[in-house]
Protein backbone atom coordinates (compact mmCIF):
# COMPACT_ATOMS: atom_id res chain seq x y z
CA UNK A 1 0.00 0.00 0.00
CA UNK A 2 1.42 3.44 -0.99
CA UNK A 3 2.07 5.87 1.84
CA UNK A 4 -0.18 8.95 1.93
CA UNK A 5 1.62 12.13 0.93
CA UNK A 6 2.32 14.48 3.84
CA UNK A 7 -0.44 17.01 4.24
CA UNK A 8 -2.82 15.22 1.87
CA UNK A 9 -6.42 16.09 2.57
CA UNK A 10 -5.74 19.11 4.77
CA UNK A 11 -7.67 22.36 4.25
CA UNK A 12 -5.76 25.45 3.15
CA UNK A 13 -5.48 28.12 5.85
CA UNK A 14 -7.92 30.96 5.69
CA UNK A 15 -6.09 34.03 4.42
CA UNK A 16 -6.33 36.87 1.97
CA UNK A 17 -8.25 34.71 -0.47
CA UNK A 18 -11.53 35.11 1.45
CA UNK A 19 -14.40 32.63 1.82
CA UNK A 20 -13.64 30.68 -1.32
CA UNK A 21 -10.25 29.70 0.08
CA UNK A 22 -11.69 28.80 3.43
CA UNK A 23 -13.77 26.19 1.62
CA UNK A 24 -10.57 24.82 -0.03
CA UNK A 25 -11.40 26.24 -3.50
CA UNK A 26 -8.70 27.42 -5.81
CA UNK A 27 -8.81 31.25 -6.03
CA UNK A 28 -9.79 32.70 -9.35
CA UNK A 29 -7.73 35.32 -11.09
CA UNK A 30 -10.28 37.91 -9.96
CA UNK A 31 -9.50 37.09 -6.33
CA UNK A 32 -5.84 37.99 -6.82
CA UNK A 33 -5.14 41.72 -6.27
CA UNK A 34 -3.64 43.27 -9.37
CA UNK A 35 -0.27 44.89 -8.86
CA UNK A 36 -0.73 48.63 -9.18
CA UNK A 37 -4.45 48.55 -8.35
CA UNK A 38 -5.90 50.37 -5.39
CA UNK A 39 -6.19 47.22 -3.39
CA UNK A 40 -2.70 46.22 -4.34
CA UNK A 41 -1.24 49.60 -3.45
CA UNK A 42 -2.82 49.58 -0.03
CA UNK A 43 -1.57 46.10 0.60
CA UNK A 44 1.89 46.93 -0.63
CA UNK A 45 2.05 50.07 1.49
CA UNK A 46 1.08 48.07 4.56
CA UNK A 47 3.61 45.39 3.77
CA UNK A 48 6.30 47.79 2.75
CA UNK A 49 7.27 45.68 -0.26
CA UNK A 50 7.66 47.23 -3.70
CA UNK A 51 4.99 46.56 -6.27
CA UNK A 52 7.48 45.67 -8.96
CA UNK A 53 10.80 43.80 -9.03
CA UNK A 54 13.52 45.02 -11.37
CA UNK A 55 11.11 47.33 -13.14
CA UNK A 56 9.02 44.45 -14.57
CA UNK A 57 5.31 43.91 -14.14
CA UNK A 58 4.81 40.60 -12.26
CA UNK A 59 3.00 37.80 -14.00
CA UNK A 60 -0.17 36.43 -12.37
CA UNK A 61 1.92 33.59 -10.89
CA UNK A 62 4.34 36.11 -9.36
CA UNK A 63 1.40 38.12 -8.10
CA UNK A 64 0.02 35.04 -6.39
CA UNK A 65 3.39 34.46 -4.76
CA UNK A 66 3.23 37.95 -3.27
CA UNK A 67 -0.21 37.11 -1.89
CA UNK A 68 1.16 33.92 -0.39
CA UNK A 69 3.96 35.89 1.21
CA UNK A 70 1.47 38.18 2.87
CA UNK A 71 -0.56 35.19 4.07
CA UNK A 72 2.24 33.12 5.55
CA UNK A 73 4.74 35.85 6.47
CA UNK A 74 7.65 34.46 4.42
CA UNK A 75 8.44 33.70 0.76
CA UNK A 76 7.28 30.41 -0.71
CA UNK A 77 9.85 27.79 -1.69
CA UNK A 78 8.97 28.14 -5.36
CA UNK A 79 9.36 31.93 -5.13
CA UNK A 80 12.79 31.72 -3.57
CA UNK A 81 14.00 29.01 -5.98
CA UNK A 82 12.74 31.02 -8.96
CA UNK A 83 14.94 34.00 -8.16
CA UNK A 84 18.29 34.33 -9.78
CA UNK A 85 21.29 36.54 -9.23
CA UNK A 86 20.61 38.18 -12.60
CA UNK A 87 17.11 39.22 -11.66
CA UNK A 88 17.94 40.20 -8.11
CA UNK A 89 20.89 42.26 -9.16
CA UNK A 90 24.42 42.27 -7.80
CA UNK A 91 24.95 42.21 -4.09
CA UNK A 92 21.43 41.18 -3.19
CA UNK A 93 20.48 38.01 -1.37
CA UNK A 94 18.55 35.17 -2.98
CA UNK A 95 16.39 34.82 0.12
CA UNK A 96 14.63 37.27 2.38
CA UNK A 97 15.71 37.38 6.00
CA UNK A 98 18.83 36.08 7.67
CA UNK A 99 17.48 32.55 8.23
CA UNK A 100 14.16 31.15 7.03
CA UNK A 101 12.26 28.07 8.16
CA UNK A 102 10.19 26.75 5.27
CA UNK A 103 8.96 23.33 4.14
CA UNK A 104 9.73 20.79 6.89
CA UNK A 105 11.33 18.37 4.46
CA UNK A 106 13.90 21.00 3.49
CA UNK A 107 14.78 22.22 6.99
CA UNK A 108 16.65 25.51 7.48
CA UNK A 109 18.37 27.36 4.69
CA UNK A 110 20.97 30.01 5.41
CA UNK A 111 21.11 33.33 3.68
CA UNK A 112 23.24 33.73 0.59
CA UNK A 113 24.10 32.01 -2.66
CA UNK A 114 25.64 28.99 -1.04
CA UNK A 115 22.49 28.24 0.95
CA UNK A 116 20.34 28.79 -2.11
CA UNK A 117 22.32 26.30 -4.15
CA UNK A 118 22.16 23.79 -1.35
CA UNK A 119 18.42 24.32 -1.12
CA UNK A 120 17.96 23.86 -4.85
CA UNK A 121 20.04 20.67 -4.79
CA UNK A 122 17.94 19.23 -1.98
CA UNK A 123 14.72 20.08 -3.76
CA UNK A 124 15.97 18.36 -6.92
CA UNK A 125 16.98 15.30 -4.95
CA UNK A 126 13.54 15.06 -3.38
CA UNK A 127 11.87 15.26 -6.78
CA UNK A 128 14.10 12.43 -8.02
CA UNK A 129 13.17 10.04 -5.18
CA UNK A 130 9.97 8.60 -6.80
CA UNK A 131 11.84 7.92 -10.03
CA UNK A 132 14.66 6.20 -8.15
CA UNK A 133 12.18 4.02 -6.25
CA UNK A 134 10.53 3.06 -9.52
CA UNK A 135 13.86 1.98 -10.99
CA UNK A 136 14.62 -0.10 -7.88
CA UNK A 137 11.22 -1.82 -8.11
CA UNK A 138 11.76 -2.72 -11.77
CA UNK A 139 15.25 -4.06 -11.05
CA UNK A 140 13.97 -6.24 -8.19
CA UNK A 141 11.12 -7.56 -10.35
CA UNK A 142 13.49 -8.48 -13.17
CA UNK A 143 15.93 -10.00 -10.67
CA UNK A 144 13.13 -12.13 -9.19
CA UNK A 145 11.95 -13.41 -12.56
CA UNK A 146 15.57 -14.08 -13.50
CA UNK A 147 15.95 -16.16 -10.34
CA UNK A 148 12.92 -18.24 -11.30
CA UNK A 149 14.47 -18.86 -14.70
CA UNK A 150 17.76 -19.81 -13.05
CA UNK A 151 15.80 -22.27 -10.91
CA UNK A 152 14.48 -23.95 -14.03
CA UNK A 153 11.04 -22.28 -14.17
CA UNK A 154 10.75 -20.62 -17.56
CA UNK A 155 8.50 -17.60 -18.21
CA UNK A 156 5.91 -19.76 -20.05
CA UNK A 157 5.83 -22.04 -17.01
CA UNK A 158 5.28 -19.00 -14.79
CA UNK A 159 2.29 -17.98 -16.88
CA UNK A 160 0.95 -21.51 -17.12
CA UNK A 161 1.34 -22.11 -13.40
CA UNK A 162 1.38 -25.88 -13.80
CA UNK A 163 -2.41 -26.04 -13.81
CA UNK A 164 -2.84 -24.21 -10.51
CA UNK A 165 -4.71 -20.92 -10.79
CA UNK A 166 -2.75 -19.43 -7.89
CA UNK A 167 0.60 -20.70 -9.12
CA UNK A 168 1.63 -17.70 -11.30
CA UNK A 169 1.31 -15.23 -8.44
CA UNK A 170 2.92 -17.66 -6.01
CA UNK A 171 5.79 -18.42 -8.36
CA UNK A 172 6.39 -14.75 -9.13
CA UNK A 173 6.23 -13.85 -5.44
CA UNK A 174 8.67 -16.59 -4.61
CA UNK A 175 10.93 -15.42 -7.42
CA UNK A 176 10.89 -11.85 -6.14
CA UNK A 177 11.71 -13.03 -2.63
CA UNK A 178 14.55 -15.18 -3.90
CA UNK A 179 15.77 -12.37 -6.13
CA UNK A 180 16.01 -10.02 -3.18
CA UNK A 181 17.75 -12.70 -1.13
CA UNK A 182 20.32 -13.64 -3.77
CA UNK A 183 23.77 -12.71 -2.48
CA UNK A 184 26.11 -10.61 -4.63
CA UNK A 185 28.20 -13.61 -5.66
CA UNK A 186 25.24 -14.89 -7.70
CA UNK A 187 26.42 -12.44 -10.35
CA UNK A 188 29.68 -14.37 -10.70
CA UNK A 189 27.74 -17.64 -10.87
CA UNK A 190 25.64 -16.37 -13.74
CA UNK A 191 28.73 -15.09 -15.49
CA UNK A 192 30.45 -18.47 -15.18
CA UNK A 193 27.40 -20.62 -15.94
CA UNK A 194 24.54 -18.48 -17.29
CA UNK A 195 22.41 -21.57 -17.99
CA UNK A 196 22.82 -23.11 -14.53
CA UNK A 197 19.68 -24.24 -12.71
CA UNK A 198 19.87 -23.20 -9.05
CA UNK A 199 17.24 -24.25 -6.54
CA UNK A 200 17.07 -22.17 -3.36
CA UNK A 201 19.54 -19.45 -4.34
CA UNK A 202 20.23 -17.27 -1.33
CA UNK A 203 18.24 -19.47 1.07
CA UNK A 204 19.27 -19.95 4.68
CA UNK A 205 18.48 -22.66 7.25
CA UNK A 206 19.15 -23.33 10.89
CA UNK A 207 22.36 -25.18 9.98
CA UNK A 208 24.11 -21.83 9.66
CA UNK A 209 26.30 -20.17 7.08
CA UNK A 210 28.71 -22.49 5.29
CA UNK A 211 27.08 -25.74 6.43
CA UNK A 212 24.47 -27.93 4.71
CA UNK A 213 22.82 -31.10 6.01
CA UNK A 214 22.06 -33.73 3.36
CA UNK A 215 20.17 -37.03 3.17
CA UNK A 216 19.63 -39.60 0.43
CA UNK A 217 17.32 -42.59 0.02
CA UNK A 218 17.16 -45.23 -2.70
CA UNK A 219 14.64 -46.51 -5.24
CA UNK A 220 10.98 -45.49 -5.21
CA UNK A 221 9.19 -48.31 -7.05
CA UNK A 222 5.43 -48.23 -7.70
CA UNK A 223 4.58 -51.92 -8.02
CA UNK A 224 1.05 -53.00 -8.98
CA UNK A 225 -0.03 -53.75 -5.38
CA UNK A 226 1.01 -50.25 -4.31
CA UNK A 227 -0.91 -48.71 -7.21
CA UNK A 228 -4.02 -50.41 -5.85
CA UNK A 229 -3.50 -48.82 -2.43
CA UNK A 230 -2.91 -45.39 -3.96
CA UNK A 231 -6.03 -45.78 -6.12
CA UNK A 232 -8.17 -46.55 -3.07
CA UNK A 233 -6.59 -43.70 -1.08
CA UNK A 234 -7.68 -41.16 -3.72
CA UNK A 235 -11.39 -42.06 -3.61
CA UNK A 236 -13.32 -44.35 -5.93
CA UNK A 237 -11.35 -47.34 -7.18
CA UNK A 238 -10.79 -47.30 -10.91
CA UNK A 239 -11.23 -43.55 -11.41
CA UNK A 240 -7.59 -43.04 -12.46
CA UNK A 241 -6.96 -40.90 -9.37
CA UNK A 242 -4.01 -41.88 -7.15
CA UNK A 243 -2.81 -40.52 -3.82
CA UNK A 244 0.68 -41.58 -2.71
CA UNK A 245 1.13 -39.18 0.21
CA UNK A 246 0.39 -41.62 3.05
CA UNK A 247 3.26 -43.91 2.03
CA UNK A 248 5.78 -41.32 3.27
CA UNK A 249 4.06 -40.20 6.46
CA UNK A 250 6.45 -42.25 8.60
CA UNK A 251 9.58 -40.50 7.30
CA UNK A 252 8.17 -37.13 6.23
CA UNK A 253 9.53 -35.26 9.25
CA UNK A 254 12.95 -36.87 8.87
CA UNK A 255 13.18 -35.98 5.17
CA UNK A 256 12.19 -32.38 5.81
CA UNK A 257 14.66 -32.01 8.67
CA UNK A 258 17.59 -31.93 6.21
CA UNK A 259 18.60 -28.91 4.18
CA UNK A 260 18.76 -31.00 0.99
CA UNK A 261 17.17 -34.44 0.47
CA UNK A 262 17.55 -36.84 -2.47
CA UNK A 263 15.47 -39.74 -3.83
CA UNK A 264 15.61 -41.92 -6.93
CA UNK A 265 12.30 -42.30 -8.79
CA UNK A 266 12.85 -45.71 -10.35
CA UNK A 267 9.65 -45.81 -12.40
CA UNK A 268 8.71 -43.35 -15.14
CA UNK A 269 5.72 -41.03 -14.96
CA UNK A 270 4.57 -41.74 -18.51
CA UNK A 271 0.91 -40.69 -18.53
CA UNK A 272 -2.19 -42.90 -19.08
CA UNK A 273 -2.80 -42.33 -22.77
CA UNK A 274 -0.88 -45.22 -24.35
CA UNK A 275 -0.43 -48.01 -21.82
CA UNK A 276 -2.31 -47.18 -18.65
CA UNK A 277 -0.67 -47.40 -15.25
CA UNK A 278 1.38 -50.55 -14.64
CA UNK A 279 3.73 -52.23 -12.22
CA UNK A 280 6.44 -54.77 -12.99
CA UNK A 281 7.88 -55.48 -15.54
CA UNK A 282 7.04 -52.39 -17.66
CA UNK A 283 6.35 -49.69 -15.11
CA UNK A 284 4.18 -46.64 -15.70
CA UNK A 285 3.48 -44.52 -12.61
CA UNK A 286 0.76 -41.85 -12.22
CA UNK A 287 1.74 -38.19 -12.35
CA UNK A 288 0.54 -37.63 -8.79
CA UNK A 289 3.69 -39.39 -7.61
CA UNK A 290 5.52 -36.12 -8.31
CA UNK A 291 3.09 -34.31 -6.01
CA UNK A 292 3.76 -36.78 -3.19
CA UNK A 293 7.55 -36.56 -3.57
CA UNK A 294 7.51 -32.77 -3.52
CA UNK A 295 5.13 -32.72 -0.55
CA UNK A 296 7.31 -35.16 1.40
CA UNK A 297 10.20 -32.72 1.13
CA UNK A 298 12.64 -34.20 -1.36
CA UNK A 299 14.61 -31.50 -3.18
CA UNK A 300 16.46 -33.59 -5.77
CA UNK A 301 14.99 -36.54 -7.66
CA UNK A 302 16.82 -38.72 -10.15
CA UNK A 303 14.55 -39.97 -12.96
CA UNK A 304 17.24 -42.09 -14.60
CA UNK A 305 17.10 -45.87 -14.18
CA UNK A 306 17.06 -49.05 -16.25
CA UNK A 307 13.25 -48.60 -16.49
CA UNK A 308 13.30 -45.13 -18.11
CA UNK A 309 12.22 -46.47 -21.53
CA UNK A 310 9.67 -49.01 -20.21
CA UNK A 311 6.77 -47.40 -22.08
CA UNK A 312 8.67 -45.66 -24.87
CA UNK A 313 9.87 -42.22 -25.86
CA UNK A 314 6.47 -40.43 -25.52
CA UNK A 315 6.37 -41.57 -21.89
CA UNK A 316 9.82 -40.08 -21.29
CA UNK A 317 8.70 -36.80 -22.84
CA UNK A 318 5.55 -36.78 -20.73
CA UNK A 319 7.66 -37.34 -17.63
CA UNK A 320 9.78 -34.30 -18.43
CA UNK A 321 6.66 -32.14 -18.53
CA UNK A 322 5.46 -33.43 -15.16
CA UNK A 323 8.75 -32.77 -13.39
CA UNK A 324 9.14 -29.37 -15.07
CA UNK A 325 5.89 -28.42 -13.36
CA UNK A 326 7.63 -29.00 -10.01
CA UNK A 327 10.68 -26.90 -10.87
CA UNK A 328 9.99 -24.39 -8.11
CA UNK A 329 10.07 -27.15 -5.48
CA UNK A 330 12.71 -29.65 -6.67
CA UNK A 331 15.31 -30.47 -9.30
CA UNK A 332 15.02 -33.52 -11.56
CA UNK A 333 18.29 -35.00 -12.84
CA UNK A 334 19.46 -37.84 -15.08
CA UNK A 335 16.86 -37.52 -17.87
CA UNK A 336 16.46 -34.40 -19.99
CA UNK A 337 14.43 -33.08 -22.92
CA UNK A 338 17.47 -32.09 -24.99
CA UNK A 339 21.25 -32.07 -25.11
CA UNK A 340 21.17 -28.39 -24.15
CA UNK A 341 19.16 -29.19 -21.03
CA UNK A 342 21.59 -31.94 -20.08
CA UNK A 343 24.47 -29.46 -20.36
CA UNK A 344 22.97 -27.12 -17.73
CA UNK A 345 24.60 -27.50 -14.31
CA UNK A 346 21.94 -28.27 -11.70
CA UNK A 347 22.57 -27.16 -8.13
CA UNK A 348 20.86 -26.61 -4.80
CA UNK A 349 22.09 -23.73 -2.67
CA UNK A 350 21.64 -23.52 1.08
CA UNK A 351 23.50 -21.27 3.54
CA UNK A 352 25.84 -20.04 0.83
CA UNK A 353 26.96 -23.56 -0.14
CA UNK A 354 26.19 -24.84 -3.65
CA UNK A 355 25.83 -28.58 -4.23
CA UNK A 356 25.72 -29.79 -7.85
CA UNK A 357 23.99 -33.05 -8.80
CA UNK A 358 24.54 -35.53 -11.64
CA UNK A 359 23.03 -38.97 -12.35
CA UNK A 360 24.05 -41.93 -14.53
CA UNK A 361 22.64 -45.39 -15.23
CA UNK A 362 24.50 -48.58 -16.13
CA UNK A 363 22.06 -49.20 -19.00
CA UNK A 364 18.49 -49.76 -20.21
CA UNK A 365 16.70 -53.10 -20.07
CA UNK A 366 17.06 -54.90 -23.40
CA UNK A 367 18.70 -52.00 -25.24
CA UNK A 368 22.26 -51.18 -26.22
CA UNK A 369 23.09 -47.49 -26.16
CA UNK A 370 23.35 -47.37 -29.97
CA UNK A 371 19.75 -48.60 -30.16
CA UNK A 372 18.48 -45.65 -28.12
CA UNK A 373 17.49 -42.31 -29.66
CA UNK A 374 19.99 -40.20 -27.68
CA UNK A 375 22.13 -40.00 -24.56
CA UNK A 376 20.02 -37.47 -22.66
CA UNK A 377 16.62 -39.17 -22.22
CA UNK A 378 18.48 -41.59 -19.95
CA UNK A 379 22.07 -40.52 -19.27
CA UNK A 380 24.49 -43.50 -19.52
CA UNK A 381 27.71 -43.80 -17.58
CA UNK A 382 30.65 -42.92 -19.86
CA UNK A 383 33.89 -42.19 -18.03
CA UNK A 384 35.17 -39.38 -20.27
CA UNK A 385 31.81 -37.59 -20.40
CA UNK A 386 31.40 -37.94 -16.64
CA UNK A 387 34.80 -36.34 -16.09
CA UNK A 388 33.86 -33.37 -18.25
CA UNK A 389 30.53 -32.87 -16.51
CA UNK A 390 32.03 -33.12 -13.03
CA UNK A 391 34.72 -30.59 -13.95
CA UNK A 392 32.12 -28.20 -15.33
CA UNK A 393 30.03 -28.56 -12.17
CA UNK A 394 33.03 -27.88 -9.93
CA UNK A 395 33.61 -24.56 -11.70
CA UNK A 396 30.44 -23.14 -10.13
CA UNK A 397 29.65 -25.49 -7.21
CA UNK A 398 31.29 -26.11 -3.86
CA UNK A 399 30.60 -29.86 -3.98
CA UNK A 400 29.39 -32.45 -6.49
CA UNK A 401 27.09 -35.38 -5.67
CA UNK A 402 26.66 -38.14 -8.26
CA UNK A 403 23.84 -40.67 -8.22
CA UNK A 404 24.68 -44.06 -9.78
CA UNK A 405 22.08 -46.61 -10.86
CA UNK A 406 24.26 -49.72 -10.73
CA UNK A 407 25.02 -53.05 -9.07
CA UNK A 408 23.92 -56.69 -9.15
CA UNK A 409 20.32 -57.20 -8.07
CA UNK A 410 19.77 -58.79 -4.63
CA UNK A 411 23.52 -58.84 -3.91
CA UNK A 412 24.71 -56.96 -0.81
CA UNK A 413 28.31 -56.83 -2.07
CA UNK A 414 29.38 -54.24 -4.68
CA UNK A 415 30.39 -55.86 -7.97
CA UNK A 416 33.57 -55.18 -9.94
CA UNK A 417 31.95 -52.55 -12.16
CA UNK A 418 30.70 -50.63 -9.14
CA UNK A 419 34.12 -50.57 -7.53
CA UNK A 420 35.86 -49.54 -10.75
CA UNK A 421 33.38 -46.75 -11.47
CA UNK A 422 33.49 -45.58 -7.85
CA UNK A 423 37.24 -45.07 -8.13
CA UNK A 424 36.83 -43.22 -11.42
CA UNK A 425 34.30 -40.92 -9.80
CA UNK A 426 36.63 -40.30 -6.86
CA UNK A 427 39.50 -39.56 -9.23
CA UNK A 428 37.28 -37.04 -11.02
CA UNK A 429 36.80 -35.15 -7.74
CA UNK A 430 33.24 -36.17 -6.85
CA UNK A 431 32.55 -35.47 -3.17
CA UNK A 432 29.76 -38.01 -2.56
CA UNK A 433 28.51 -40.95 -4.63
CA UNK A 434 25.11 -42.45 -3.78
CA UNK A 435 23.82 -45.56 -5.51
CA UNK A 436 20.93 -47.97 -5.78
CA UNK A 437 19.35 -50.56 -8.12
CA UNK A 438 20.27 -53.81 -6.35
CA UNK A 439 17.01 -53.62 -4.27
CA UNK A 440 19.03 -54.41 -1.13
CA UNK A 441 21.40 -52.39 1.01
CA UNK A 442 25.12 -52.30 0.22
CA UNK A 443 28.06 -50.90 2.20
CA UNK A 444 29.65 -47.44 2.39
CA UNK A 445 33.34 -46.57 2.21
CA UNK A 446 35.81 -43.71 1.78
CA UNK A 447 37.94 -43.69 -1.37
CA UNK A 448 41.05 -41.63 -1.95
CA UNK A 449 40.59 -39.68 -5.15
CA UNK A 450 42.20 -36.80 -6.98
CA UNK A 451 42.91 -34.20 -4.34
CA UNK A 452 40.84 -35.67 -1.52
CA UNK A 453 38.47 -38.27 -0.12
CA UNK A 454 35.17 -39.36 -1.65
CA UNK A 455 32.29 -40.93 0.28
CA UNK A 456 30.75 -43.82 -1.67
CA UNK A 457 27.36 -45.26 -0.69
CA UNK A 458 27.07 -48.31 -2.94
CA UNK A 459 23.45 -49.25 -2.31
CA UNK A 460 20.59 -47.57 -0.43
CA UNK A 461 18.05 -50.27 -1.32
CA UNK A 462 14.37 -49.72 -2.13
CA UNK A 463 12.83 -47.03 0.02
CA UNK A 464 9.38 -48.18 -1.16
CA UNK A 465 8.50 -51.21 -3.27
CA UNK A 466 5.86 -53.38 -1.52
CA UNK A 467 7.59 -56.76 -1.96
CA UNK A 468 5.71 -59.33 0.13
CA UNK A 469 8.05 -62.23 -0.46
CA UNK A 470 11.46 -60.48 -0.21
CA UNK A 471 12.10 -59.08 3.30
CA UNK A 472 15.58 -57.89 2.31
CA UNK A 473 13.96 -55.58 -0.27
CA UNK A 474 11.85 -53.69 2.28
CA UNK A 475 14.82 -52.94 4.54
CA UNK A 476 16.62 -49.91 3.09
CA UNK A 477 18.70 -47.01 4.29
CA UNK A 478 18.86 -43.23 4.51
CA UNK A 479 22.38 -41.84 4.47
CA UNK A 480 22.90 -38.43 6.03
CA UNK A 481 25.94 -36.16 6.24
CA UNK A 482 26.98 -32.52 6.48
CA UNK A 483 28.78 -30.49 3.83
CA UNK A 484 31.00 -27.91 5.53
CA UNK A 485 32.66 -25.23 3.43
CA UNK A 486 36.39 -24.90 4.09
CA UNK A 487 38.41 -21.72 4.21
CA UNK A 488 41.05 -21.16 1.54
CA UNK A 489 43.94 -22.73 3.44
CA UNK A 490 41.98 -25.79 4.56
CA UNK A 491 40.52 -26.25 1.07
CA UNK A 492 43.98 -26.19 -0.46
CA UNK A 493 45.21 -28.79 2.00
CA UNK A 494 42.15 -31.04 1.59
CA UNK A 495 41.99 -30.70 -2.19
CA UNK A 496 38.24 -29.98 -1.93
CA UNK A 497 36.11 -26.92 -1.22
CA UNK A 498 34.09 -28.74 1.45
CA UNK A 499 34.53 -31.46 3.99
CA UNK A 500 31.97 -34.25 4.35
CA UNK A 501 31.26 -34.80 8.03
CA UNK A 502 28.87 -36.58 10.43
CA UNK A 503 28.09 -39.49 8.13
CA UNK A 504 25.26 -41.61 9.54
CA UNK A 505 23.30 -44.61 8.22
CA UNK A 506 19.63 -44.64 9.20
CA UNK A 507 17.89 -48.00 8.56
CA UNK A 508 14.42 -47.69 7.02
CA UNK A 509 11.67 -50.30 7.00
CA UNK A 510 8.55 -50.43 4.83
CA UNK A 511 5.60 -51.44 7.00
CA UNK A 512 2.44 -53.08 5.60
CA UNK A 513 -0.42 -53.92 7.90
CA UNK A 514 -4.15 -54.38 7.17
CA UNK A 515 -3.90 -52.77 3.75
CA UNK A 516 -1.95 -49.72 4.93
CA UNK A 517 1.64 -49.19 3.83
CA UNK A 518 4.21 -46.62 4.94
CA UNK A 519 7.94 -46.27 5.64
CA UNK A 520 9.56 -45.73 9.06
CA UNK A 521 13.01 -45.11 10.43
CA UNK A 522 14.10 -48.11 12.45
CA UNK A 523 14.90 -45.74 15.32
CA UNK A 524 11.16 -44.89 15.46
CA UNK A 525 10.03 -48.50 14.99
CA UNK A 526 9.08 -51.01 17.69
CA UNK A 527 9.39 -54.74 18.07
CA UNK A 528 5.60 -54.99 18.18
CA UNK A 529 5.32 -53.25 14.82
CA UNK A 530 7.97 -55.52 13.37
CA UNK A 531 6.00 -58.63 14.41
CA UNK A 532 2.82 -57.28 12.78
CA UNK A 533 4.52 -56.21 9.54
CA UNK A 534 3.12 -58.45 6.79
CA UNK A 535 6.18 -57.81 4.63
CA UNK A 536 8.37 -59.52 7.27
CA UNK A 537 6.10 -62.52 7.79
CA UNK A 538 7.99 -65.78 8.31
CA UNK A 539 10.92 -64.25 10.20
CA UNK A 540 11.29 -65.53 13.77
CA UNK A 541 12.52 -62.22 15.17
CA UNK A 542 12.09 -59.57 12.46
CA UNK A 543 13.30 -56.68 14.64
CA UNK A 544 16.59 -58.37 15.55
CA UNK A 545 16.97 -59.52 11.93
CA UNK A 546 16.84 -55.91 10.67
CA UNK A 547 19.44 -54.78 13.19
CA UNK A 548 21.79 -57.70 12.51
CA UNK A 549 21.63 -57.36 8.71
CA UNK A 550 22.25 -53.61 8.88
CA UNK A 551 25.34 -54.06 11.06
CA UNK A 552 26.62 -56.87 8.86
CA UNK A 553 26.39 -54.83 5.65
CA UNK A 554 27.29 -51.34 6.85
CA UNK A 555 30.02 -52.45 9.25
CA UNK A 556 31.62 -50.56 12.10
CA UNK A 557 33.28 -47.69 10.23
CA UNK A 558 30.13 -45.55 10.16
CA UNK A 559 27.57 -44.54 12.77
CA UNK A 560 24.24 -46.39 12.55
CA UNK A 561 21.11 -44.79 13.99
CA UNK A 562 18.96 -47.63 15.37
Amino acid sequence: MAAQAPGKGRKAPVGAGGASRARGKKPSRADVPRIGSATSSASQNRGGAPARLGGQRPTPRRAQQHVNRRRYGYPTVSERLAKSSRRMGPGKSRVIGSKIQHNASLGYISRGRRGSRRRAARAGAIKAVPYALGVVAVVLALWGVGTLVQNGLTPPAILAGGGDAAAPATALGRGLARGIAVPPDQASLRAQAPDAVVLGAGSATASGEGRVSFSAVGDNIANANLLELADAAAGDVGDDQYDFNAFYDGIRDAVQSYDISFINQETTLGGPDRYGYNGYPSFNTPDSMADAIAAAGWDVVSINSNHTYDTGEPAVQHSHGVWAGKADALIAIGSFASAEERARVRMVERNGVRIAFLAYSYGQNGYDQEDLPNDYYAVPYVKETMQQEVARAHEVADAVVVYMHWGTEYDHAPDEAQRAWAQELADAGVDVVVGSHAHVIQPMEWLEGAGGKTLVVYGLGDVWSGYHDKPECVLSGMMSCDFVRLDADAAKEAGRKVSVENVVWHPLIEHWQDGVDTVYQLSDYTEEQARSNELLAGLDDPYAWMQDLTRQVIGEDFAIDM
